[in-house]
């Protein structure tokens, strides 16, 4: 089941872009996070780990921008 998450903010809308643009800023915070590596500004890789009861599982995905 997917979860939603939000929260109101009260900064400007440029601080607020100005953190998210940074991954290391935000990306420990996203669960199952292990790491991340910024290739480049378009693209980064990312290890997860995912736990399905007695089974855990790590996982990577690269994101292109």
């Amino acid at each position: 089941m997917a979860k939603l998450y939000s929260m109101i903010i009260d900064a400007p809308l440029e601080w607020v872009w100005s953190y998210m643009e940074d991954f290391g800023h935000w990306g420990p915070l996203v669960p199952g996070y292990v790491s991340h590596e910024i290739m480049n500004e378009k693209q980064s890789n990312w290890v997860f780990t995912t736990d399905f009861g007695f089974i855990k599982k790590n996982w990577s995905s690269r994101s292109i921008f």
